[in-house]
């Protein structure tokens, strides 16, 4: 899960759920992103799919799948 220093506060203050020991949130490993590239959140939202090797680092392979959906 990526998330802005904004979200991770809010996170932390939750008492009902909390990170582990390790950083993870559940299954979700949570990985804090400093300095976004871009001032718009759509351009943004395309940040976790060039990071994905830091959400799983033991994998072998990250496939990525782009569709756009037609009714033509």
């Amino acid at each position: 899960m990526f998330v802005d220093q904004p979200s991770l506060d809010a996170i932390l203050q939750e008492e009902e759920i909390k990170p582990s020991v390790n950083g993870s949130l559940g299954l979700w490993r949570i990985v804090l992103i400093k300095n976004l590239p871009y001032l718009d959140g759509r351009r943004n939202g395309k940040v976790p799919k060039f990071l994905t090797h830091r959400l799983f680092p033991n994998a072998r392979l990250v496939y990525n799948s782009n569709q756009k959906n037609s009714t033509s």
